[in-house]
């Protein structure tokens, strides 16, 4: 009976088998509006689908309606990240920035900048990055993107630091070290010009 939500879940169980996983989602979400799952959680399940399918924003409808009136951290860490994947930075940041306010940790840093990274808001990012590497220093990724974001706003001190301090990390010992050789070059290029100008004076 098609108007059952057996009747879909099995025709969406049926899909998955076959590798047909939109049409698996689709079916899925025609069920749950039938009839809501007794597990808020089958929310999140579907939310995974539309995810693998690359949909984020119809994802973040689903996941949004598997968390509770009180969300935990990592359930608004999960819908920064969904937000991020359909490259909504500032939405990302509010998220995350109430997934910090719940439990702060390094990695949410990292992400945090990242989000501000990418939305070129460099000064932002470099102060993620910073607190990211404070709460945990073996981040590499974090020292090298600091270094990164350090470079756009022409910190170029705290730039080589970052990058000497990521080329301790095998991960990322080429990006940095390549990256340590373009910024001692600035401030090289930098001093020579200051000591050309009290030459002159």
């Amino acid at each position: 009976d098609p108007l059952k939500k057996k009747y879909w879940r099995i025709l969406s169980k049926c899909n998955f088998q076959q590798e047909d996983y939109s049409s698996a989602a689709s079916n899925l979400e025609i069920a749950y509006y039938i009839e809501a799952p007794e597990d808020p959680s089958q929310w999140k399940q579907l939310a995974d689908m539309y995810l693998y399918l690359n949909a984020p924003l119809k994802a973040l409808q689903f996941y949004k309606r598997g968390c509770g009136e009180d969300s935990s951290a990592k359930e608004y860490e999960k819908v920064a990240d969904i937000y991020a994947q359909a490259l909504r930075y500032g939405k990302a940041v509010e998220n995350m920035d109430r997934a910090l306010e719940k439990e702060a940790n390094a990695e949410r840093y990292l992400k945090k900048g990242n989000y501000y990274y990418e939305q070129r808001n460099f000064s932002k990012a470099v102060d993620c990055f910073q607190k990211s590497v404070k709460l945990n220093s073996s981040l590499g990724k974090a020292h090298l993107l600091k270094g990164f974001a350090a470079c756009e706003i022409d910190r170029w001190e705290l730039a080589k630091q970052s990058f000497q301090d990521a080329s301790g990390f095998d991960q990322y010992r080429s990006w940095a070290k390549g990256s340590l050789a373009f910024v001692q070059d600035i401030l090289e290029a930098k001093k020579a010009t200051q000591e050309m100008v009290l030459a002159r004076k």
